[in-house]
């Protein structure tokens, strides 16, 4: 194990495209979980949805939801810093595997994997997900969200065109295997909660600041 490790810092080192600093990763991953404490604080402070008194805002959901995955993902800042596009976010372990056989790196094959990455990751967390909309748009929060699942499966979409051909029926081949699992093949939104208390009350829930 100790020579794979070697091996594997050995091939970060000599990376002449992008610098996998795992550091950087940890430090992204601190401040993801900094941002998701803060506003599940801001949310359970008030029980009834008051979009008018709400602490954060639209591009703080966006931000925090984009860093998720921290523990593979590597961002190239310096590209980030210029051109202000979170498709620059890299993988960590794809990055790793580029290097191992010796590749060069597909700046558009990578960008697709973090969009293709981040609607399941919004599928994954949708409650979590709609929750933060119900704060800042209140009834509207579910077409609001829908338009920003619409925009990142166009972009999708858009991305899977620009991979060569051979890439593109692998993808699909994926896609189609997972879409055989029951329910997986549309989006399934939870019912919109307006208020908190009330539906902890009824479903005989303990709250947050009970169970502390």
């Amino acid at each position: 194990m100790d020579e794979d490790n070697e091996k594997l810092c050995a091939e970060g080192e000599q990376s002449d495209q992008h610098v996998l600093n795992v550091p950087t990763v940890l430090l992204q991953g601190k401040q993801y979980w900094t941002d998701e404490r803060r506003l599940c604080k801001a949310m359970l402070s008030h029980s009834q949805v008051q979009t008018s008194s709400v602490t954060f805002d639209l591009a703080d959901v966006h931000k925090t939801s984009e860093a998720k995955s921290f523990d593979y993902r590597e961002k190239d800042a310096e590209a980030h810093k210029h051109q202000q596009c979170h498709r620059d976010v890299l993988q960590v372990l794809n990055l790793l595997l580029y290097k191992l056989t010796r590749r060069p790196y597909d700046d558009i094959l990578l960008g697709f994997l973090f969009v293709d990455e981040h609607l399941v990751d919004i599928g994954d967390d949708l409650v979590d997900y709609e929750a933060s909309y119900i704060h800042l748009y209140g009834k509207e929060a579910q077409m609001r969200l829908v338009h920003r699942i619409v925009d990142f499966e166009q972009q999708h979409a858009n991305m899977l065109l620009q991979l060569p051909q051979q890439t593109q029926e692998l993808v699909k081949l994926r896609q189609h295997e997972a879409a055989s699992v029951a329910g997986s093949e549309k989006w399934v939104f939870p019912s919109a909660i307006l208020d908190e208390g009330k539906y902890r009350d009824d479903m005989g829930l303990v709250s947050s600041s009970e169970s502390e």
